[in-house]
C-alpha cells in the first residue's frame, strides 16, 4: 500500500471592499510573523498567519488587522521601510479597534503589554519604534480618545 501525503493548499482570499478600496485578505502559514501586507496578482493583500496570531489576546489580533488595513488606507507605499508608517498605521490600528467597541479600559492593558513585548524582527528593526515605546505610544492615544489627556 502506497501514502500519498497532499500538501497543505492555503484556502482562496477573501476579497473586500472599503469605500472603493478594494483589498485581499489571505490566511498564510509559511508567513514568519503574525500579520504582513503586499501586493497579490496586483491586489493589496493582507496576510495573516493564523499559528502565530493565536498567541495573542482577541483585541491584539484585531489592532494587527487594523494595523495592516491602516497601511492601505492612508495610502502608504508598501515594501518602503518608514516608521513613519507604521506609527500612522498602529494609529490606525487603535482608532480601528475602539471606534467599533472592541477596545476598553478593561483590556487595553492587554494590548499595551502584548505591544510592548513585540520582539523586533530583523526586517524590521529599523521601521519600528521599539515594542515599549510603541506601547506608550498606543496608551497616551488611547487615553486622548478617550478624553482623559
Amino acid at each position: 500500500m502506497r501514502i500519498v501525503q497532499f500538501r497543505k493548499v492555503p484556502p482562496p482570499p477573501i476579497i473586500c471592499d472599503l469605500g472603493g478600496l478594494r483589498y485581499a485578505i489571505q490566511f498564510d502559514e509559511s508567513l514568519s510573523i503574525p500579520s504582513g501586507i503586499k501586493y497579490v496578482s496586483n491586489t493589496p493583500t493582507i496576510l495573516l498567519n493564523p499559528n502565530l496570531l493565536k498567541q495573542f489576546s482577541p483585541i491584539t489580533q484585531q489592532f494587527m488587522c487594523g494595523h495592516e488595513l491602516g497601511h492601505l488606507v492612508r495610502r502608504h507605499r508598501l515594501g518602503t521601510c518608514s516608521a513613519e508608517y507604521e506609527d500612522d498605521a498602529d494609529y490606525y490600528g487603535l482608532v480601528h479597534v475602539f471606534e467599533r467597541g472592541f477596545l476598553n479600559d478593561s483590556n487595553v492593558s492587554t494590548l499595551v503589554h502584548e505591544v510592548a513585548t513585540f520582539p523586533p524582527s530583523d526586517a524590521a528593526t529599523s521601521c519600528y519604534y521599539t515594542g515599549p515605546e510603541r506601547a506608550r505610544r498606543l496608551w497616551c492615544r488611547y487615553l486622548r480618545l478617550t478624553g482623559r489627556c
